[in-house]
């Protein structure tokens, strides 16, 4: 009669715990990483969403768009409108790229420039996106309301979308 293991019952019984371990932990890492890919993924939509949505009611509440180019060929957005993001005397919006290839959305009484940054206040700056290549705006042919918007980032990744004021 047999009353305990033999020690090659053991090993092989601790071997085959092992594996099983070894492949459960790289089922959960890969597990992780899909579901850190998908949060980073939705997060970006979000960001995305929010950023298109400003500017969908900062048109919306436009009196007056103008659209300029810069000297390296982005667009300069200039919006005078009633959507007061940082204080309800300050109309005039304008979204520009800096020379650090940001994308800000600077909320001011008066028409700001690259230039003059640091004259504004902190809380009327608005980051919208770092690492810009091109920043694009033109309007939608045949509509006075209608927008094109494109941005390329510093990795290649481009972002289309269109707003309507309707």
């Amino acid at each position: 009669m047999k009353k305990a293991f033999t020690l090659l019952e053991l090993l092989l019984t601790v071997s085959i715990f092992i594996i099983v371990a070894v492949f459960l932990f790289h089922i959960i890492d890969i597990n992780k990483k899909t579901s850190n890919t998908l949060i980073n993924k939705i997060d970006s939509l979000i960001g995305t969403y929010a950023m298109q949505e400003l500017i969908a009611k900062d048109l919306l509440y436009a009196s007056r768009v103008e659209i300029k180019n810069d000297r390296d060929a982005n667009s300069q957005l200039f919006i005078t409108t009633k959507n007061y993001l940082s204080s309800p005397f300050d109309e005039k919006v304008s979204y520009i790229l800096s020379k650090q290839n940001n994308l800000y959305r600077i909320q001011s009484q008066n028409r700001p420039s690259k230039e003059k940054f640091s004259e504004l206040k902190p809380q009327n700056i608005h980051l919208i996106y770092s690492d810009v290549k091109t920043f694009a705006v033109a309007p939608i042919q045949n509509s006075d309301s209608s927008y094109a918007f494109y941005i390329e980032f510093a990795d290649g990744t481009e972002e289309f979308f269109s707003t309507k004021k309707y």
